[in-house]
């Protein structure tokens, strides 16, 4: 291993300048040694890089030296596909001597430089911002842009949920900001060198298969159980009770689909059954307004059916705005008239005494904005869209989890890998196979620890599904209770919450999911989440 530390002056050059100290795990000669560059000797497994998903990815170097090395914080070196990691802190050194130093040394990738920028909207630290994925991913750029001109970019962003969201930072940083992005729209950021991607799925597929044994890849394998949920082979899955009526499906209360459960591995694991409620899956259309009349006269002659045919009697039909000014919002409507398609805004005051909506064009609808009709009954077509939803999100989920989740620590076979050109990064996939403990499953990997010094030993936590942080989790959990003035102006703002017990059927859901499962009908916390 040969590994040159350079000065931090140089960082904004792609071409590395000249180095001030060489790390290396050959022997240094007397000759070497007193040469004006310094250099330190690495030992075997002396050196590491360690990437973890959504965590660390650094470099770690014991090293031996004859005289103090001339390391300052920001000096760098290079790692896989020449991307920089930066020395943050200060080393950690032992002397043992005049002539025998021991350092320690932590050199963090550039993607650390995220944490050290705030994600600012304007001059705002605390705001809501509506958009899609490239937009909140945009305005990272934009910020980075702020401290480091030149250096970031963005690139890829193609998550299956391309849809507009509305998410409250404050105070967050860029990599909290990213986290928190890919939370919201259940994504994963990856980074070739200084841009920034956001898919489904990170990671390659090597399209290979690794066992235990001579010439097959791996050395040592350790199966553990990741998550203690049960399994569930048998689930029964209910949507939202909104924008149905009482003839629905014989009275059913929330939408369902016609199996009303689904099943997956019985036969391998015996009945193990669970519940799971989408309240975000209901039947409805997102509409676009194409006129905007004054504040409270809006038309959109696109819509399919008479809305005057779709009451429910005693209730007022409900407009809810997902994009625009009024993002958030939700609004009784007076009337519809068929001509025209125009829809009557009922204006309502909130408690700091603002009538919404208003001709302030800060809460005034405009042409293009996107809003979802409640309290409606839905044409039969709409209601069959949202029961193939139902039935889709409940069979991604049977197949996350009808089997069990489990984590695999391995040792590599260095040789295989160098004969077989195998380079690894966290979010890989490849196959597994042990016959003996019966074990042929696709894994990706969590983390790695590669050893710099030999560059074909890899120690790899590896896993058959990649959750969300819990910490992530709570963050966006607390976050969305404080999604625009809606939620901030309730009653029980500022009350206590039990999020563990709000969890407790749900892993991740979205920010609507969440409101939804806390709040009733009456406005107030239910009384399961109030600790």
């Amino acid at each position: 291993m040969k590994l040159l530390v350079y000065r931090k002056d140089d960082i904004t050059s792609t071409i590395p300048g000249k180095g001030v100290v060489y790390l290396t795990s050959e022997r240094l000669s007397d000759k070497e040694t007193k040469s004006n560059t310094g250099k330190g000797f690495v030992r075997k497994r002396g050196a590491f890089r360690i990437q973890r998903h959504y965590g660390e990815n650094q470099i770690t170097v014991k090293c031996e030296s004859r005289k103090e090395l001339a390391l300052e914080i920001g000096d760098y070196v290079f790692g896989n596909n020449n991307v920089k990691y930066f020395m943050n802190n200060l080393p950690i050194i032992n002397k043992i001597s005049s002539r025998s130093y021991e350092y320690q040394l932590i050199f963090e990738s550039i993607y650390y430089d995220l944490a050290k920028v705030l994600y600012l909207n304007g001059d705002d630290s605390e705001f809501h911002l509506v958009g899609t994925g490239q937009t909140f991913i945009d305005l990272i750029i934009t910020n980075m842009e702020r401290v480091y001109p030149g250096v970031w970019t963005a690139g890829t962003i193609d998550q299956s949920d391309a849809g507009d969201h509305l998410l409250y930072f404050n105070s967050d940083n860029c990599r909290t900001a990213i986290q928190k992005i890919a939370v919201e729209l259940n994504a994963e950021i990856y980074f070739i060198k200084n841009t920034i991607n956001m898919t489904d799925t990170a990671g390659s597929a090597l399209g290979i298969s690794l066992s235990y044994g001579r010439d097959n890849g791996l050395r040592g394998l350790t199966r553990t159980l990741q998550s203690d949920k049960n399994l569930t082979t048998r689930l029964y899955a209910f949507g939202s009770k909104r924008n149905i009526d009482i003839n629905y499906r014989s009275a059913e209360p929330r939408l369902i689909f016609a199996a009303r459960t689904v099943e997956k591995n019985l036969s391998t694991f015996g009945v193990f059954e669970a519940v799971r409620f989408y309240d975000n899956i209901f039947p409805q259309r997102e509409g676009i307004l194409t006129d905007v009349t004054s504040a409270t006269v809006v038309a959109d002659t696109d819509i399919p059916f008479d809305v005057n045919d779709q009451l429910i009697p005693g209730t007022a039909v409900k407009m809810h705005f997902n994009s625009g000014n009024l993002s958030g919002y939700e609004f009784d409507l007076a009337t519809f008239n068929t001509t025209g398609s125009i829809f009557l805004i009922k204006q309502k005051t909130d408690q700091q005494n603002l009538t919404l909506p208003n001709t302030d064009p800060a809460f005034l609808p405009a042409v293009g904005d996107k809003y979802v009709l409640l309290d409606i009954t839905m044409p039969q077509s709409f209601i069959d869209t949202a029961e193939a939803a139902l039935l889709s999100e409940a069979t991604s989920f049977i197949n996350d989890n009808s089997v069990p989740k489990v984590r695999y620590n391995v040792s590599t076979d260095p040789r295989y890998f160098e004969r077989n050109d195998i380079r690894l990064n966290v979010g890989d996939k490849f196959t597994i196979v042990d016959t003996d403990l019966k074990i042929l499953v696709e894994v990706r990997i969590l983390s790695l620890r590669q050893n710099m010094v030999d560059e074909w030993d890899y120690e790899l936590e590896l896993s058959n599904f990649i959750d969300v942080k819990l910490d992530a989790q709570l963050q966006s959990a607390q976050d969305a209770l404080k999604t625009r003035d809606q939620i901030n102006s309730k009653s029980w703002a500022g009350q206590s919450i039990d999020f563990k017990n709000a969890f407790a059927t749900d892993s991740w859901m979205t920010t609507q999911t969440l409101y939804d499962r806390l709040i009733g009908t009456d406005g107030k916390i239910k009384d399961e989440f109030i600790p």
